[in-house]
């Protein structure tokens, strides 16, 4: 893996992209564990499948699950989410295989302050300066200048948005290639306790018809 170097971990998508797993968005509901569905206001029309959202102003809400004495009481109680920041999208590895799938509901997880964790000769440290060797939970990033600074996603932390809730507009980056495979391989640990090799990841990545048309 290359030293946590902005240059080789970020690219600047074009707007008319589809959005892919890693891709970094402003404006993200910060999703904490056991967190509920969140989702668009009931008014907002969805967008067709396959077009890609430019631009998302409205509310936004948690849905908390209904308890089972109220289930036939009417709709789910809208209560509003204040937690507003940085999130990078995830997905099931299963997806990997499967990119084109335009699924209604996504996997994010809110960026960290690296600072958050414990000082350099502890947790910090290792995350940071072995990225491939630290717990599978951690993923962690380089500053992107004008954004954020150097971060981490915790992948205990995942929650489900719509995607119309990832616009284009509010895209800032998106993953080099390379560190998108060491994302692929700690959530395949993560979610199945499977890592793939870098070799079977370039193996997929070559079935692929263009760059572009990778996950």
């Amino acid at each position: 893996m290359p030293s946590p170097d902005a240059a080789a971990y970020y690219r600047t998508p074009t707007p008319d992209e589809p959005i892919k797993t890693g891709d970094i968005f402003l404006g993200g509901a910060l999703v904490a564990p056991g967190d509920p569905l969140l989702s668009l206001s009931p008014e907002r029309t969805l967008r067709p499948p396959g077009s890609i959202a430019t631009a998302y102003e409205g509310p936004i809400y948690a849905h908390s699950a209904p308890s089972r004495d109220v289930l036939d009481l009417g709709p789910i109680v809208d209560e509003p989410v204040v937690g507003i920041g940085y999130v990078m999208l995830l997905s099931y590895t299963c997806d990997y295989a499967e990119p084109a799938r335009d699924h209604a509901l996504r996997l994010i997880a809110p960026l960290w302050d690296l600072f958050a964790l414990p000082n350099a000769n502890g947790l910090r440290g290792f995350v940071w300066n072995h990225p491939e060797r630290c717990p599978a939970i951690f993923y962690p990033l380089p500053a992107r200048d004008g954004h954020f600074g150097s971060s981490y996603v915790n992948l205990r932390q995942l929650g489900l948005v719509q995607r119309e809730m990832l616009p284009a507009s509010g895209r800032v980056a998106s993953l080099q290639q390379p560190v998108k495979h060491l994302l692929w391989q700690k959530l395949a640990f993560f979610l199945t306790r499977v890592r793939p090799t870098l070799e079977q990841l370039h193996t997929v990545d070559e079935g692929y018809p263009s760059p572009q048309a990778r996950p």
